[in-house]
Parts: C-alpha cells; sequence; structure tokens
C-alpha cells in the first residue's frame, strides 16, 4: 500500500469512528429520558405527593388577589378553614415537602375521607424537564397538556395523593362534576359519572386505592344504591317498571320484581298482594 493509500484508508477509518460516536451519543440522547425532546408527562406526577389537607373543617374556592392566568383569567384557589378557625391555602408539595405553587383548578368531595382534585395541568407541565423540540423538530415549549391530565385521589387523613387510573373511565364528566358516589360501611366508594343515565358503576378500594368495574356490560340505569356491606341496588327510572336489580359482592346479579327500599343501609322489598 503506497503512501497515498494510506492517508486514505487512515482519513476513511476515523470518519467511520466519528460516525459511530455521533450514532452512539444520539442513541443516549433518545433513550426515553426525557432529554431527547420528547415530553414524559408522567414525571409531573413526582409533584404530587401531598395536599394539607387532614385538618380542614371547610374547604372552598375564593378569587385569588394579584395573580391571573395566560388567558387573562382571574384564578381562584382552594382554601381550607381548620379546627382552630384559621384560613389558609391548600398546598400541594413533592416527597420532600417543597411546594411548587401548583394551583388545583377543582375539588370533588367523594366522601369524608377521600377528595378527587385536578392540579392545573399547565403548572404540572412547567415543572417538568424537556427541551424546547421534540423529534420532529418543532417547538414545545409553550404545548400545553390536556384538561385534567393529573387528576387525582387524596386521601384526607394522611394527605396522600394518588394517581387516578385513566383507564377506568373518561374524565369530561368528572371535570364538569357529573359525579354520583356512595360508600359502603368500610368506607369504599361506589360512583358513577354521566348526564342522565349510566352504563357502569365502580369501586374504589380505600384500602389500596384500586378501582374496578362493578357491572357487565349492557347495563342502563338512571340511578344507584348501596347498602352497607356492599350490595348494589340499581334502577332505570325512564322505564315504566323501573327494572330493578341487585347486584350482589359475590357477582350475581338479581331482578328485583317486588318494591324495593332501604332503611339504615339495608335492603328490603314490599310485595303487595290483593
Amino acid at each position: 500500500m503506497g503512501w497515498e493509500e494510506r492517508n486514505k484508508y487512515w482519513y476513511m477509518k476515523n470518519f467511520l469512528l466519528m460516525l459511530g460516536a455521533v450514532a452512539f451519543m444520539t442513541a443516549c440522547k433518545d433513550d426515553g429520558s426525557g432529554n431527547g425532546g420528547s415530553i414524559n408527562y408522567e414525571e409531573g406526577y413526582k409533584y404530587l405527593t401531598s395536599l394539607n389537607v387532614s385538618d380542614a373543617k371547610m374547604v372552598y374556592q375564593k378569587t385569588a388577589t394579584g395573580r391571573t392566568r395566560a388567558d387573562g383569567e382571574e384564578n381562584a384557589s382552594y382554601y381550607k378553614i381548620d379546627f382552630n378557625g384559621e384560613e389558609s391555602k391548600l398546598i400541594i408539595k413533592d416527597s420532600i415537602g417543597q411546594s411548587h405553587d401548583i394551583e388545583i383548578d377543582k375539588i370533588i368531595k367523594m366522601s369524608d375521607k377521600i377528595l378527587l382534585i385536578t392540579p392545573n395541568s399547565a403548572d404540572v407541565f412547567d415543572l417538568i424537564p424537556k427541551s424546547n423540540k421534540d423529534e420532529n423538530g418543532l417547538d414545545i415549549s409553550h404545548a400545553i397538556p390536556q384538561e385534567g391530565e393529573y387528576l387525582s385521589l387524596v386521601d384526607v387523613e394522611t394527605e396522600k395523593i394518588y394517581k387516578w387510573p385513566k383507564e377506568i373511565i373518561p374524565i369530561d364528566y368528572i371535570l364538569e362534576g357529573k359525579l354520583l358516589s356512595l360508600t359502603d360501611n368500610k368506607d369504599n366508594i361506589y360512583f358513577t359519572t354521566g348526564n342522565f343515565s349510566y352504563n357502569q358503576i365502580y369501586k374504589l378500594d380505600i384500602s389500596n386505592f384500586t378501582i374496578q368495574s362493578m357491572l357487565p356490560e349492557g347495563q342502563l340505569f338512571t340511578n344507584f344504591d348501596i347498602t352497607g356491606d356492599g350490595f348494589i341496588m340499581y334502577w332505570n327510572d325512564d322505564s315504566n317498571d323501573k327494572n330493578y336489580k341487585v347486584k350482589c359482592p359475590g357477582g350475581r346479579i338479581y331482578p328485583i320484581t317486588d318494591v324495593p327500599f332501604m332503611i339504615k343501609d339495608e335492603l328490603y322489598s314490599l310485595e303487595f298482594k290483593l
């Protein structure tokens, strides 16, 4: 191999090594850690650990002075009155007890022990580490996640925040406040959402904060009630006979042909005879 050929070989070898180094650095940059331009919205939950609500005697919303949203709307914040009669703002904190000025758009009381909260998505989004470009080179610095992105449950006693399982139910009705919820004698919560009729009842087990569907598909009803030991009675007010049914804790569903009613969390039925 002559001198000129050796030089060509040396340049080609180093060029290939440079390409390999660039490819390796690019792969490391796009390994899903959030540094490659894509946004990992799940990272926002690390800023949502607790809410200072355990000593709240009353929770309410009022307009916060001196702060407006980007759209010019006045910002309304949630406050509490504690058992000593003192007023203070409800504040979301992260795992080390630091607050990040995350507003709460909505609070729904599901029971005396559980709150459903909607932290402001834009406030949480601003805290997530991200570049100004996505993988296609488009500017994402001003992107805003959808409303209700960080819908969460709060245990009032422990103040701990739990992530809402988004696959369970569409959140549109929840954001509109169209939520019907009841509890059994173990404080588990049964709830449904919708406009004028429903097709599913969900159970929130507060021992492990899991949510499960309680009815098979195809059940249509307009109202429901719960006994203390977890029997679910549901019916359709739009039907002439109301089509009463009861779902047993063991899973079986029975129609009720008599007239049912509840007394002190117990289910009874009244049979008329001529």
